[in-house]
């Protein structure tokens, strides 16, 4: 009543979802695909609306497809519309839709800042303890299947932006297309393989562009599910590179 906090709980949660507004737009990230569809009509609002749309995935088997107001306002903002989300195998697929848009002010921030002034007050806010039941797939919940599972014959990656800013990479070989044996991973990355009959062996070569030396591992998946833990727990096989000083992988 007239305003006041009745009840205050919070919850530690580490760094997840979609941290930047423009994520959807570009490949950035680990395991990230993004695919820009182009101009269509949608009905937003009650009104049909021209957008612009990208489909995004990351460490997931499912897509996200964002719609982008086509014509900005009268600031020149381009705002988001509609987001089709997928459950991601731990959760329903809905619809997320904005509206009423307008830039935030540094007078805004009180609103953001609710619990602090509460405490300041003298109010309490209790932590709650998280259930681990929600998260991404890491296969120790039993899958809910999503409408929007990526089907391969439908993806292409198709990086377009429009950003006055941030340009995509040039492709990593002439082209643009994968040689025989090897594919283009998310990222600018190529992953080749050669099978020696001989000897029951592969080797496996990665070439990519990395911003600091960090380790790199290649995991073997038994399904083509995309966890990132094997489904109901246990162990799986993965070979774990650290880089040298000379910067090389072994």
């Amino acid at each position: 009543a007239n305003n006041a906090i009745l009840n205050c709980t919070w919850l530690s949660l580490g760094v997840i979802g979609n941290v930047r507004p423009d994520w959807f737009m570009d490949n950035r990230g680990t395991t990230t695909s993004v695919q820009y569809i182009g101009d269509s009509h949608v009905y937003y609002m009650g009104e049909p609306r021209l957008v612009k749309q990208w489909r995004k995935k990351d460490f997931a088997n499912q897509y996200f497809t964002m719609s982008m107001q086509k014509h900005a306002d009268a600031n020149g903002t381009h705002w988001p519309l509609i987001l089709n989300v997928p459950g991601e195998g731990f959760g329903d697929d809905f619809l997320q839709h904005w509206h009423e848009h307008r830039k935030l002010e540094e007078s805004d921030s009180a609103h953001f800042l609710l619990d602090e002034a509460h405490m300041a007050a003298g109010g309490t806010c209790t932590q709650l303890a998280g259930s681990g039941g929600a998260g991404p797939p890491v296969g120790q919940v039993e899958h809910i299947p999503s409408n929007l599972e990526l089907e391969e014959k439908s993806w292409r990656e198709i990086v377009y932006t429009e950003s006055p800013v941030w340009k995509a990479p040039p492709p990593t070989n002439a082209g643009g297309a994968a040689a025989a044996g090897s594919a283009n991973l998310p990222g600018g990355a190529v992953a080749s393989s050669c099978w020696d009959a001989a000897e029951s062996s592969v080797k496996v070569s990665v070439r990519a562009t990395l911003a600091s030396r960090v380790w790199a591992a290649i995991g073997f998946r038994e399904t083509e599910e995309c966890l990132m833990t094997p489904r109901g727990g246990g162990n799986s096989v993965a070979v774990l590179a650290k880089p040298e000083a000379s910067g090389e992988y072994s």
